[in-house]
């Protein structure tokens, strides 16, 4: 939903509120979940079909073991919040940041990143993960507080073939001072994370 690649001196600041409207998103997500589970299939919804024809999903499915191949024919994609790649200086301070349709603060492959004093709240929802680097070097994250429908905070760094292939770890992370109330796990280390993870401080 914000989105850069390959940019530099990145700032998301300010005391408003960033809404991702995702109770929609939410909603169909429970409702294909709901009938994977009692039918024993997934009702494919319009937006499947196009994202398939614009993904070699051939690639994907060679490159992993049956158990994620079949993750993957039940999948159903979302938009990640907030989500540069390949980035340097990135700074997001001071938001509110609710209704995340999926992970809500996701940099990939980016160096120099500072998320603080930030409040994530997406609750009650599905897999809504609340800031989640991924093959990053130099993250600092302080100050946030963190309700959500999954991890609060997790440390990536891809899955499977396609990111060990890559190798890029997620790297000094230094986490401090945050609180979370709602979320499977507080900080995590993967579950993806095949590039490897090193150096990591949490207080």
């Amino acid at each position: 939903m914000i989105y850069a690649v390959d940019a530099e001196n990145i700032t998301i600041k300010g005391e408003g509120t960033l809404d991702g409207q995702g109770k929609k998103w939410w909603m169909e997500f429970f409702r294909v979940m709901i009938d994977l589970k009692d039918n024993g299939m997934r009702d494919i919804n319009k937006y499947q079909p196009m994202w398939d024809a614009q993904n070699d999903t051939t690639a994907i499915y060679a490159e992993t073991n049956k158990d994620y191949v079949s993750t993957l024919q039940r999948r159903f994609f979302r938009p990640p919040f907030i989500q540069p790649v390949r980035c340097k200086r990135v700074k997001i301070e001071g938001v509110k940041i609710v209704n995340s349709p999926f992970w809500t603060v996701n940099p990939e492959f980016c160096e120099n990143v500072t998320i603080k004093d930030i409040t994530i709240h997406n609750v009650p929802s599905p897999n809504t993960d609340g800031i989640n680097p991924e093959s990053c070097r130099n993250v600092h994250i302080s100050d946030c507080h963190i309700s959500v429908g999954d991890d609060c905070i997790t440390i990536k760094s891809g899955r499977d073939a396609q990111a060990r292939r890559l190798g890029v770890p997620c790297e000094n992370i230094t986490i401090t001072n945050c609180t979370m109330l709602s979320g499977h796990g507080g900080v995590v280390i993967g579950s993806e994370m095949s590039g490897s993870v090193r150096k990591v401080t949490i207080s």
